[in-house]
């Protein structure tokens, strides 16, 4: 048994940058986790893998968003970012106006109904706590039926890190989007881009490549 799970956990590659078609969601965490030096600020793990028609892994990668932090000078507008990215995974799933009600009640403990009220706020660690939790909660009951569902298949875009070494959630815009889009709305910016080109980057590890053949990547 350990021979064949080793056999066919080596067949499966990760993903590098590109854009994928048929796309599921295997897995999703909202856990807390610790590393070797304590708790790692991440808040909510998807790991993605690519199917072929018969249903069999491609390739697979777990792809995290990064805790925001109250002391960047960024914090507001990443706060909303990662709010709207994960809206943007699950609208690919069950359509915009259900992933918005996902949301609705959100930002209701803090009293917030309007998008400028995050950026005017003078935001408390206690508040920013309680919302993550909040945060996780909504966007997992919400995803967890569509989780390992090959009904319901998305259509994922992966870049890298400013490094141009590993791959990563995008962190400004669209990309995800249902298979069920015919032309896809799903590119690279001109930045990220750039970025691809730096030595190092993920494709001298051997992943998975783009399946769709249009993508510049």
């Amino acid at each position: 048994m350990v021979k064949g799970s080793l056999l066919n956990r080596a067949k499966t590659s990760e993903f590098q940058k590109g854009i994928f078609d048929n796309v599921m969601i295997t897995n999703v965490d909202t856990q807390d986790r610790k590393g070797q030096n304590g708790p790692i600020n991440k808040m909510v793990y998807i790991k993605f893998a690519q199917v072929s028609d018969t249903g069999k892994k491609i390739c697979e990668s777990e792809l995290a968003w990064w805790k925001p932090d109250i002391a960047n000078d960024f914090f507001k507008t990443n706060l909303q970012e990662i709010c709207l990215q994960l809206h943007n995974v699950l609208e690919a799933f069950i359509g915009e106006e259900a992933a918005f009600d996902a949301f609705a009640g959100v930002f209701e403990s803090l009293n917030i109904t309007e998008q400028s009220e995050i950026e005017t706020r003078k935001w408390k660690q206690s508040e920013l706590n309680a919302l993550i939790v909040s945060i996780k909660e909504s966007f997992e009951k919400a995803i967890t039926p569509s989780v390992k569902n090959s009904d319901k298949l998305l259509r994922l875009k992966v870049t890298t890190n400013f490094k141009g070494e590993d791959i990563e959630i995008p962190k400004y815009g669209k990309f995800t989007e249902s298979m069920k889009v015919e032309t896809t709305d799903l590119k690279f910016s001109t930045s990220e881009l750039k970025t691809h080109s730096k030595i190092g980057n993920v494709e001298s590890k051997g992943a998975a490549s783009s399946s769709n053949t249009g993508a510049t990547i």
